[in-house]
Parts: structure tokens; C-alpha cells; sequence
């Protein structure tokens, strides 16, 4: 028996099979999907593999066919739909065939380290024979009286864990040996759970009674659930509307047909909620997985779900690769969010990925969202995937917010405050003699965008990468937010030598700073990647927000979403510009969701709710659509500029990006990419079917010590022109002064 093995390694030149022998008594141990440890190359390194095919012969000399060392054996192994999923990423994606089925083996199985990740166990001490002890207890040699107080408390209890029975006692293993040796007990060592959800407040709940909308949309998707066959939905919803509600009876109506379901959510700050949510209605056949998690927690999930003891995974973008099996229904919750594209290779769509396991596994795929993407609406309109709609709240005495756009050309800014206006500081002060809470959106986190220096107008940038620096005051830092570097502040320009300092936009973290200033008495909470980075720091913000009745939480977008706060009466949007300025063709949609969506937060009880945008445009066209929730006619805008200029949903862009340490290998080579790129695509392009852009640099010209130059392709991208990518970057595998990175429809502009 031989077998065709793939090499856990990211080499592009190692992407390929590489044939081995089994010797015979390992033949029963082989199956595909199984890793195996093999020697490699001429020093017989061993490497370890995924077994991708049983061969029954080689085609060339078997006697230099090495046979296998190892069948690993662990209780995962891959099927034949993984890796017929891998090789549609691998080609989709142009990544590496190792990349893509990394995506669907346990957590902690990496490059540098092929061995599963250890699982957690526990000792625990019994005795050994309970009725042959107490009667011959009066009889036992060498009983000391501290050895009779743990037989004591061992007989009491039958087991305990050798931990609790060490610091109880002050004793150790030594201690125990004389119990070994004399036959009383035994030690025994088991797995231990490490339960995500030890922090969650669990609630048991029953279904709330469908409105008449939600059960329109309900009777609905039902309907298609019970065709088995695959159909694709788009549930436009707005804020409030009760569409998590919807999500939890169809999954239960899927588990009672004995099939499972997965839950995507965009933002990690949205799963302790939505998991609070789902394990009240469904308990502990819920399994989450998303980055936050420590690797055991997540190989423990992983493991959980891949034995059938959990039904309903829920979880951030990697969640889809989860080895669930029999699903019933993917929902993709805020479908429109970028976060579900990824831009770390492979460099994969999770609703690409998802849809593809919908149609195998002949099921619904439903996407939802307030503010659904152009892309997505675009196809609902076409008729190429079905359209349901939710247009009132799911509360009664519920109603959307009203919003007012603060003119910051004329309104002046409250003393004291460098982003509040008057008009919000009083509405602000208003809530808080109410006993309400309020909302702060600032999409910048830190104490300021950058430091300037008045006299020169120097700019304190990051030695490694292309931007300004940004000012934390809690850690009296300048921290660059792409590479992570970070130094101290100078009390002199490093230029001029002046004193002077200024800022040209100011973050969270000086909003939370000029409100404690202003209200001494006022409970403010702040919620962004640095007061979120460590575990259950999102769950600890938003319980602390709604249990304590904190009176201001101020946050970055990771607050938009999702989040359901009943005494939210007031949300003001800061510098809405920065926002609306965005330069990127997606820019008015990117703005209208993320606005919309953080206008959703306020009055979703019978509160009636206020929402205040502060813009110096302020008669911005997207401003006048979330004024009206008009996404009709950003959409009809949006689309007819779409289709004029060529971009999705009637085209793609393939963006080419070339990294160097030098500035000027990266530039000649980007003209040489080029050059040879319009030689492979010459078909498309005389065809007038495909666009290549000469390269430019990068918006962000240099990220890590690496300079960047990208090029653009639009085109209706299809399998033929990704042979012939591939083909195209083999010429630049060898380079040593470029790499070079492909990105199918990318969310990032840098």
C-alpha cells in the first residue's frame, strides 16, 4: 500500500504530494484525513502530513518509495469534504493547498509545531478498595496520625483531587507514596473541560411568541429548511427588529429534525452576548469558537463538536471550518461586516466558504443584516437569492431613535471638550439627571491620532511603517497600531527642540478623559481594542454596563453591532467625517452601516431615543439617508455609481500586493510584475473583459520594515483566470527581494 502525503509546511515549492509506503502492519491504521509522520529530504528530517490519497502503486521506482514511521493517532481526522474544500480555497484563494487545510485541523497544530495541542487533565486520588479498608482499618501498620487524618478524609469522600488533597494537608507525592505502596489508593488521571462559559450567567428561557413579521419570516425559511435543498436567503432587518429571536426558533425547529446549525457573528465583542443568549434557550449543546479563547479552550470546543456533543456552534469567521456534521442551517449574522473577509492568508470569504457548504450539505444559508451589503442586496434583487424583510421592532413600545445631525461648522464645542458640541455636552448632562445611559461612538481608539509639533509641524511616525503614531495617556505612550511598536514621549520636538505640542484628532481614550473632567460623578466605561484585548474582556464591559448601570460607555465600532442595552436613550457619533472621508470605492456603504448600526443602540426599550451625528458636512448625502433610514436610495445610489464606474458587484478586483525591505526593488519589481502580468492575462485584455492598473504604492507605503507597492485587476473572475494567476506567481516564488501577496476582493484598502 502507498500513500500520497501533503506536508504541513507553507513552502510554496512543497505544495505538492509526496508518495510513501505503509509498511503492513500499519495498513489498517491508514486512512485519508489522517496525519502521519514521515522522513523527508536527504537527511530523512521527519515531517509530519495529512494523508490525501491511498495509492495501490507509484508510477516510478518503488524501491526509493521511504516507507511511513507514524500513523498518528489522534481522535480527528479530515474527510473527504474537508479536502475537497481545501483544494476550492487553495484555487479560489490562489493560497497553498497546506494553508487551506490548516483552516480545518485542531487549534494548535501550526507550522512550527505539528503535535496536537496537550490536552488538560486533572489527578485525582481514590481508594483503591473501599470495603477491604474499612474492614481492616484498626489493623493497618505504619497508620501515623497524619496519614490517619487523609485515610479519614479519603473514606469520607472516596476521591479527591491530588491538588486540593496537597494544599488541604500540606503533604506531596512523597508523602503518598506509603498509600502506594500499601495498596490503599490508586491515582488516576482525566481530561478536564476547559469551559468558555465559566463566566456567563446562565438563565434558563423560553421562547418569546413571534410578532406577526417575524413569523412571516419564520413560515418562510421553514418552508425552504423543509425541501432540504440547498437555498440562499437575505433577511434584511432593521435594528431591533428581533432577528436573533428568529435565528434561535429556527435552530431549535433544525434540531428537532436531528440536524445542527452554525452561527457566524462578525465581532468578537458580539459572542458573549449572542452565547449568553443561545445557552439560555439551548444550554450545553452550544460550542464557541473565536480568537479570544486560549488554544486549549478552543481544542477543547473543537473536540466537543467533532464527538457530536455539540449541536449549535457559534463563533467568529474561522467558526465555518468547524467539524460539524448533518448541518441544518448557517446563519451569518451582519452579513454586510468586512471582518468576515480575512486578510491573513489564505485569505478566504466566510460567506464564499459557507455557501459552498450549504449547497453540499443541502441547507439554508441566511444572511442577515440591518444594513445589508450592496453586493448581497444587489443579488436579492436580481433574484438570485430569496429576500425577506422585518421593517418594525420586535418591541411594541419600541421605535427607532430619532437623528439629528449637529452642524460642527456652526455649533461651537463645549469648553473643555476638544469633540463634544454644546448641543450633545447638554443632552449628555440631560440623560444623566434622568438616570439614563448614553453612548459615545469614536472610531479611533487612543488618547490622540498623532502628536504634531506647533513651531516645525513635525510628526512623530513609526520607525517601521508609514503612519503617525498614537498617543495612550493611560500608558504615556506613542503606540503604532500596525506593527505594535511603541516609545516614549519627548518633552522636546526631536526637530526643532520646541515644547509645543498638538494633536490633529483625538481618540477614546481623551473623550473618557475630558468627561471625567467635566462630570466627577458620572460612571464612564470605555470599550476598544485596548481595554478589550485580554480574556472575557468584552463580557466583563458589557455586564458591567448593563448590571451596574454605568452611566457613559464610550467605544469604537466593536460597540455598533449587536449589543441590546434597554436604558440606552442618547447616542452621540463623533466626527462622523472621519467616517464618511473614507478613501475607498465602498466608502458612503461602509459609513451608512457602521452609523446606522450604532444609531440602532438607542431605544430599544419603551424609552424613546435620541441620536445626535456631529459632521462638519453635514449635508453629506449618506447622512440624510441614516437621518431617514433610507436605505433604498443609498442602495439605488450606490449601485448606479457601482455600474458606471465598473466596481462590485459587477466586476471583481484582484489586488496584487508586493512586499521588500528596499523601496527601490519593490518599485522596479512591481513595473517587472506588470509587464509579465499583462502577458498572461493578454487573452482577457484584448478581449476587453479585464483591466490591469499599473502598480502604485500602497496607501500605507510601508508596514514592518516592508515597503509596499500593489496592482490592480478588474475582471469577472472565474477558474481560468486563476490558473492563470497561479501560473504568474510561480515566476516570483524564487525571488528573494520581493514576496508577493494576492487578495480576491479584498475589505483592506492599505
Amino acid at each position: 500500500m502507498y500513500i500520497n502525503v501533503l506536508l504541513n509546511t507553507s513552502v510554496s515549492n512543497l505544495d505538492r504530494y509526496f508518495s510513501y509506503k505503509v509498511p503492513t502492519e500499519m495498513e489498517k491504521l491508514v486512512k485519508v484525513g489522517k496525519r502521519v509522520k514521515v522522513p523527508f529530504g536527504a537527511g530523512n528530517k521527519e515531517q509530519v502530513g495529512i494523508i490525501i490519497e491511498i495509492l495501490d502503486s507509484v508510477s516510478y521506482d518503488e524501491s526509493k518509495v521511504k516507507n511511513i514511521i507514524e500513523v498518528i493517532q489522534d481522535e480527528y481526522r479530515l474527510s473527504s469534504f474537508n479536502i475537497k474544500l481545501a483544494k476550492w480555497i487553495s484555487k479560489r484563494y490562489l493560497c497553498n493547498l497546506s494553508d487551506s487545510i490548516r483552516l480545518m485541523l485542531p487549534p494548535g497544530i501550526t507550522r512550527m509545531s505539528n503535535e496536537v495541542y496537550n490536552t488538560k487533565s486533572e489527578k485525582w486520588i481514590h481508594i483503591k478498595d473501599r470495603e477491604k479498608i474499612l474492614n481492616e482499618y484498626t489493623e493497618i501498620k505504619g497508620l501515623t496520625p497524619k496519614r490517619k487524618e487523609v485515610l479519614d478524609l479519603l473514606l469520607d469522600l472516596d476521591e479527591i483531587k491530588q491538588s486540593e488533597l496537597y494544599s488541604f494537608f500540606n503533604i506531596n507525592l512523597a508523602f503518598l507514596k506509603w498509600f502506594i505502596k500499601e495498596e490503599i489508593i490508586e491515582i488516576t488521571e482525566e481530561k478536564v473541560y476547559r469551559n468558555p462559559f465559566e463566566n456567563f450567567n446562565i438563565l434558563k428561557d423560553e421562547p418569546f411568541e413571534l410578532n406577526k413579521a417575524q413569523k412571516q419570516v419564520y413560515d418562510n425559511i421553514i418552508s425552504d429548511i423543509d425541501e432540504n435543498i440547498f437555498s440562499e436567503i437575505l433577511l434584511h432587518g432593521i435594528t431591533g427588529s428581533g432577528k436573533t429571536e428568529i435565528y434561535m426558533q429556527l435552530i431549535d425547529y433544525v434540531l428537532k429534525s436531528g440536524k445542527n446549525a452554525i452561527v457566524l457573528v462578525p465581532e468578537i465583542s458580539l459572542t458573549p452576548q449572542i452565547v449568553n443568549r443561545f445557552l439560555n434557550r439551548f444550554g450545553n449543546i452550544i460550542a464557541v469558537l473565536h480568537s479570544r479563547l486560549s488554544i486549549g479552550e478552543r481544542l477543547d470546543e473543537f473536540n466537543r463538536i467533532n464527538r457530536g456533543e455539540a449541536k449549535i456552534v457559534i463563533g467568529a469567521r474561522s467558526a465555518i471550518f468547524a467539524p460539524l456534521k448533518n448541518i441544518g442551517i448557517v446563519i451569518v449574522d451582519e452579513e454586510h461586516d468586512s471582518s468576515y473577509k480575512s486578510e491573513m492568508s489564505p485569505k478566504y470569504d466566510a460567506k464564499e466558504v459557507a455557501k459552498k457548504i450549504c449547497e453540499v450539505n443541502k441547507c439554508v444559508l441566511l444572511l442577515a443584516s440591518a444594513t445589508p451589503s450592496v453586493s448581497t442586496y444587489y443579488l436579492a434583487q436580481k433574484g438570485d437569492i430569496k429576500l425577506l424583510e422585518l421593517n418594525v421592532r420586535a418591541n411594541p413600545f419600541a421605535s427607532l431613535p430619532s437623528i439629528d445631525v449637529i452642524d460642527m461648522t456652526s455649533n461651537k464645542k463645549q469648553n473643555g471638550f476638544s469633540n463634544i458640541s454644546e448641543k450633545l455636552y447638554n443632552e449628555i448632562k440631560c440623560n444623566l439627571e434622568k438616570g439614563e445611559q448614553t453612548i459615545l461612538f469614536l472610531n479611533k481608539r487612543g488618547y490622540k491620532s498623532s502628536i504634531i509639533c506647533q513651531n516645525c509641524g513635525n510628526v512623530y511616525k513609526c520607525p517601521n511603517c508609514d503612519v503617525s503614531l498614537t498617543y495612550h495617556h493611560d500608558k504615556r505612550k506613542l503606540m503604532c497600531h500596525y506593527c505594535g511598536h511603541s516609545e516614549s514621549v519627548q518633552k522636546n520636538c526631536i526637530v526643532c527642540g520646541s515644547s509645543e505640542f498638538d494633536s490633529n484628532v483625538v481618540g477614546t481614550q481623551k473623550i473618557e478623559y475630558e468627561l471625567s473632567n467635566a462630570f466627577p460623578e458620572c460612571r464612564i466605561i470605555r470599550m476598544d481594542y485596548d481595554t478589550t484585548n485580554k480574556k472575557d474582556g468584552h463580557l466583563e464591559i458589557i455586564n458591567r454596563f448593563k448590571k451596574e448601570n454605568i452611566d457613559i460607555l464610550i467605544g469604537t465600532q466593536m460597540l455598533a453591532k449587536g449589543h441590546d442595552f434597554p436604558n440606552v436613550t442618547l447616542v452621540g457619533i463623533l466626527n462622523a467625517d472621519m467616517t464618511l472621508n473614507m478613501q475607498d470605492y465602498r466608502a458612503n456603504e461602509y459609513a451608512y452601516n457602521l452609523l446606522t448600526q450604532v444609531a440602532g443602540r438607542a431605544g430599544r426599550s419603551d424609552k424613546e431615543g435620541r441620536v445626535y451625528i456631529q459632521a462638519y458636512d453635514k449635508d453629506n448625502f449618506v447622512l440624510e439617508c441614516i437621518k431617514n433610514n433610507d436605505y433604498q436610495r443609498l442602495y439605488k445610489s450606490e449601485i448606479e455609481y457601482r455600474k458606471n464606474l465598473t466596481y462590485p458587484p459587477f466586476c471583481d478586483i484582484i489586488q496584487i500586493t508586493l512586499f521588500g525591505k528596499k523601496e527601490v526593488d519593490v518599485q522596479n519589481l512591481s513595473l517587472d510584475a506588470f509587464n509579465k502580468l499583462k502577458e498572461y492575462m493578454s487573452e482577457y485584455t484584448n478581449k476587453k473583459i479585464m483591466q490591469v492598473y499599473p502598480p502604485v504604492v500602497s496607501a500605507v507605503s510601508k508596514i514592518n520594515n516592508e515597503y509596499r507597492w500593489k496592482i490592480s485587476i478588474k475582471c469577472k473572475y472565474n477558474e481560468k483566470i486563476s490558473n492563470s494567476l497561479k501560473e504568474f506567481i510561480k515566476e516570483y516564488q524564487d525571488n528573494d527581494k520581493i514576496r508577493l501577496s494576492i487578495d480576491i476582493n479584498s475589505r483592506n484598502n492599505i
